[in-house]
């Protein structure tokens, strides 16, 4: 099962995953540059330290963790490789789709008193997730083009 280089990818895209879950995925600087908040997936710290929980926030929790999961789930069906392959093209779009809400919030209501939004190193990992994700549906297909052309042969 590890041997396989999808699985590789697929342990890579859950890892980056799981580290866009627990840091912080952007700084919301103020206009006066007084005191920034830091945007985590489930909540947001303010200035002061109280945490906002705004709905695009824990739907993109729930989004990823949706994608750790079925990305996980995906490692152990590596004897159907069909299935899989779906598994990680849901996986691409549930990506997309939190780049969305990342994109939404921080361009719509979560900057409520003015000022920049920063986005964080993790703000990037559901990109390279993507990217990983591709390269394993990728491998999976040409492995079942393998084991179809060799059914042929027999």
């Amino acid at each position: 099962m590890w041997q396989r280089i999808q699985t590789i990818y697929l342990a890579l895209a859950i890892i980056a995953c799981v580290v866009c879950l627990c840091l912080p995925i952007a700084k919301i600087v103020p206009e006066d540059l007084a005191n920034s908040s830091e945007v985590f997936n489930l909540w947001t710290i303010g200035p002061d330290g109280t945490k906002a929980f705004p709905v695009c926030n824990i739907i993109g929790f729930v989004v990823l963790l949706f994608t750790c999961t079925m990305g996980t789930y995906s490692i152990f069906l590596f004897k159907n490789r069909k299935l899989q392959a779906t598994i990680c093209m849901l996986c691409i779009v549930m990506l997309v789709v939190w780049a969305a809400l990342f994109c939404v919030s921080a361009f719509s209501g979560l900057i409520d008193n003015g000022g920049d939004m920063k986005p964080a190193f993790a703000a990037g990992m559901p990109i390279v997730a993507m990217i990983l994700f591709f390269l394993a549906r990728k491998a999976i297909l040409k492995d079942e083009a393998l084991v179809r052309s060799m059914d042929r042969i027999r």
